[in-house]
């Protein structure tokens, strides 16, 4: 039985002409996916940088079964067109059907950092991070099989985009509730009370401009989303939080989403005076538990 993925499919205005597109769509829902997708591609020797015929045509290598040439089809738009968040995210589709939660992860988190806003993103690295959760227990079995942990429920785990052929919804993969991963004596109540008593102790590092203090609060996975590497962003920071005579910090209305078994999102209203400057608006951190403590994996102001 052939396998079909929810893709989020951008359909640009300019372009693939309407008429040529219709008949395409025409075409994949009378299960002629192969004749549709040689008028893609007929309009792509014309256009070659045609982006909604590259997206087309990517759905339909995937709609053909040749996965291979699809993974390549969307890596090719990441690199032409590396401010799209579709193209990740349609590409830690296919690497989750492959079993490569890693680089699913790492695809989804380029989609949340050139749009921060993405939600679809947010929901599928969830599931992603679940997946891998289950991964990590499955594989402790294997190695501990005289101590083994109490089993868990696999059904609660959401499968990737299976669904009908033709042109989709955008519909997000909905991850199972972090408490369906194994068995664990914190609430997510006590999960949420976490987080925030990190965010506090972060902004509280910030004020007192501990600057070590401040920076042990974010994973090692973190990369900001202004095109820094890791090192010229602690670099600037430091600047920034010695510079000051001092800073204030205060956070309201929090609001945290657990987003799977080691991954959050928190919202709040954020504001910043110093005796040099002084602003407040919202800001979202990704926030990821590792051995027991969670840290801030992505940051930036909704």
């Amino acid at each position: 039985m052939k396998r079909h993925y929810f893709l989020y499919l951008l359909l640009a205005v300019n372009g693939l002409a309407q008429a040529d597109l219709n008949q395409a769509e025409a075409l994949l829902k009378q299960g002629q996916a192969g004749e549709a997708l040689a008028l893609v591609e007929q309009e792509l020797r014309s256009d070659a940088d045609n982006l909604t015929a590259r997206f087309l045509q990517a759905r339909l290598l995937v709609q053909l079964e040749r996965q291979a040439e699809a993974v390549a089809a969307y890596e090719a738009l990441t690199r032409d067109h590396p401010q799209r968040p579709e193209p990740y995210n349609n590409l830690a589709v296919l690497y989750a059907a492959q079993g490569k939660h890693n680089k699913a992860r790492d695809a989804l988190l380029n989609a949340i950092n050139t749009h921060p806003s993405y939600a679809t993103a947010y929901e599928n690295l969830g599931n992603i991070y679940t997946k891998m959760a289950i991964s990590a227990y499955n594989k402790a079995l294997e190695l501990d099989k005289q101590q083994r942990p109490a089993p868990i429920s696999l059904a609660a785990i959401g499968k990737i985009a299976d669904g009908p052929s033709g042109p989709p919804p955008v519909t997000p993969l909905t991850p199972p509730p972090a408490h369906a991963v194994g068995k664990s004596t914190t609430s997510i109540e006590d999960e949420i009370k976490l987080i925030i008593d990190t965010v506090n102790g972060w902004s509280n590092a910030w004020a007192a401009q501990n600057v070590d203090g401040y920076l042990a609060y974010y994973a090692p996975e973190f990369h900001p989303h202004n095109g820094l590497s890791r090192k010229q962003w602690e670099a600037q920071r430091r600047q920034r939080l010695r510079a000051p005579r001092f800073i204030r910090i205060s956070i309201r209305e929090p609001e945290v989403k657990i987003l799977g078994s080691t991954t959050a999102k928190l919202v709040f209203e954020q504001r910043y005076e110093s005796d040099r400057y002084q602003d407040a608006g919202k800001k979202v951190l990704l926030m990821e538990k590792t051995n027991g403590q969670w840290q801030i994996l992505r940051e930036y102001n909704a």
